[in-house]
């Protein structure tokens, strides 16, 4: 498995936030999303007013579901919090909220795609933002018991931008202000709970088990370059329609693929912040390392007890 630095990865994944963080709010001109449904399509739930409308045809399968297989796809999201609480019995209460959180990514992906409608795009979004922030809480406070006061404010913030974003007119300057922040913010903490936890797992490996360590490397660089491929896929999907609907799997898109790897991706990064925050605590009583079940397919996190 190839290993980058904390620097390496921070320098990967900040050329390419640049490029999502562009489309996504400063330059959205930059989408070749298509835009308008056809001129058969139901809008059952309206005329489309999402700022993204992906590759996929809407209403081209079922005249109730506006992308079906995006909206199909969505329902990954519910995995990685089946699979963690199904083979992890003892999670610290930030990876709890981290994998319920994931579940809301699902439900709203689901009713995004399903309807195109801008109050589902929200709806989708924030639990992104919410996973994002759980997850930089863990890397903050790895090996020892978060501070409350940071919480109360994280809870605060989130519900603050989460208030202005639902109960202001997409017009409103206070709203676009909102999703600025959200956007901006978002990349940065994107990139470094990547960068840190590559040099949290460094850390590991240099007082502990290698092999113990190694196993939360391997897994971590997994994950890294699953969302990498994700995200140049969700770049291709919402500049490159054109070349996107030829392609001979379609209705099979690019998004779709991007809604695969992040689930996954999200399953793994799931368990290597875990494994950070046991493996960081001072004279752990019970460490924890990677395995593989189900032939190798699925990665779990044990403890060496269990072995």
């Amino acid at each position: 498995m190839v290993e980058l630095s904390p620097k390496v990865i921070a320098f990967i994944l900040g050329c390419v936030l640049v490029v999502t963080t562009t489309q996504y709010f400063f330059d959205t001109s930059w989408s070749s999303s298509k835009g308008n449904s056809p001129t058969n399509a139901s809008n059952y739930y309206g005329e489309p007013n999402a700022e993204f409308d992906w590759c996929e045809e809407n209403y081209e399968i079922s005249e109730y579901v506006a992308e079906f297989v995006n909206t199909v796809t969505g329902f990954l999201y519910f995995l990685p919090t089946i699979f963690g609480f199904m083979f992890h019995k003892k999670l610290s209460l930030s990876s709890k909220l981290l994998l319920f959180f994931v579940s809301c990514i699902g439900f709203g992906t689901v009713l995004f795609h399903g309807s195109l409608q801008y109050k589902a795009q929200l709806i989708d979004e924030l639990p992104i933002y919410y996973v994002i922030l759980a997850g930089n809480f863990m890397l903050w406070y790895r090996g020892r018991k978060g501070d409350r006061t940071s919480a109360y404010c994280l809870c605060l913030w989130a519900g603050g931008l989460s208030a202005i974003l639902l109960f202001t007119n997409r017009t409103n300057y206070l709203h676009t202000v909102g999703r600025g922040i959200m956007s901006c913010s978002f990349s940065l903490m994107f990139g470094y709970i990547f960068s840190a936890a590559a040099a949290a797992l460094n850390e590991i490996a240099s007082v502990e088990n290698q092999g113990c360590a190694q196993s939360g490397k391997d897994l971590f660089h997994l994950a890294f370059f699953e969302f990498v491929a994700a995200i140049f896929c969700w770049i291709f999907d919402n500049s490159a329609c054109a070349i996107v609907q030829r392609n001979p799997f379609y209705p099979i898109t690019a998004h779709a693929l991007w809604h695969l790897l992040t689930s996954i991706g999200l399953y793994k990064m799931f368990l290597v912040l875990e494994f950070i925050h046991i493996n960081s605590q001072e004279e752990a009583a019970n460490p924890s390392e990677i395995k593989w079940i189900c032939g190798n397919f699925l990665p779990i996190l044990k403890s060496e007890k269990q072995d």
